[in-house]
């Protein structure tokens, strides 16, 4: 009830145009479900944008692994949507803020710690009205598996040695005052999303093209590599786990004989 409030409090208040039929939109519900409300904000945003951005952000939210912050979601879009930067920055920033009443009580849309809700997930992923909007195919998973090789190896914000900028190496994770507001500095939330799904989000598509083939044989193949497990060690990730699911995909022809 209190997210269901706090949604349509946002979703009346997110522009002054019409806001008046919002209400009565909203007072009008004679189901008064969550899933109501976010039927009613899918039409309300379609109506404002007629936009494949738009689509392609809904898609990638309900293929995506877990939570999506809305600053994943911009450099998703930024880096995936062949478009000049600037045209592509403000066609996603209109997006995002006819979305941003969907994250309950968070006004900042380019916040790193606000989430897409997992009960929005759920209803793009589940209710018949979102798939008239969204497509939820494993050309997502090659979409989302672009964006993740292209965030990690960014030569100026992707991996790097000791991201962290740890004092010395020779302390466990554990004994490191501070780790996590480090993490949250240096490595953010889009690359640890990347860093964390990549090889889910390959090994789920269906077909890889010869770009992202060659990303993936870089990164195993580099330093990269190196800079990779280190992320994946101060975030309490699993490596192995990751190599695993891209070494069970036919599909995926890079050698992965000498990862195990």
């Amino acid at each position: 009830p209190l997210q269901w409030a706090l949604t349509a409090c946002c979703y009346i208040q997110i522009t002054e145009v019409n806001a008046q039929r919002r209400l009565n939109a909203v007072l009008q519900l004679q189901l008064l479900s969550l899933d109501d409300l976010y039927d009613m904000v899918l039409a309300f945003t379609f109506e404002e944008t007629e936009s494949p951005v738009l689509e392609m952000i809904l898609g990638a939210i309900a293929t995506a692994h877990e939570y999506f912050s809305m600053t994943s979601i911009k450099c998703l879009a930024s880096g995936i949507i062949p478009s000049a930067p600037q045209a592509i920055q403000d066609e996603v920033e209109k997006i995002l803020s006819l979305l941003s009443f969907l994250i309950a009580g968070e006004r900042d849309i380019l916040s790193t710690t606000a989430k897409v809700p997992i009960s929005f997930m759920a209803y793009l992923k589940h209710a018949d009205i979102a798939k008239a909007y969204v497509q939820t195919d494993p050309s997502f998973h090659h979409v989302l598996a672009c964006f993740c090789l292209k965030t990690m190896q960014n030569k100026q914000n992707g991996l790097h040695f000791n991201i962290c900028k740890l004092e010395t190496s020779s302390q466990l994770n554990s004994q490191v005052q501070n780790l996590h507001a480090l993490i949250d500095k240096h490595v953010g939330d889009a690359l640890s999303y990347a860093c964390c799904f990549w090889a889910f989000h390959a090994a789920q598509a269906h077909t890889l093209c010869a770009t992202l083939h060659d990303s993936i044989g870089s990164l195993l193949s580099t330093n990269q590599f190196l800079h990779w497990l280190e992320v994946m060690s101060v975030t309490g990730s699993d490596p192995h786990k990751s190599l695993m699911q891209l070494k069970a995909q036919s599909h995926l022809v890079c050698d992965m004989s000498c990862y195990g």
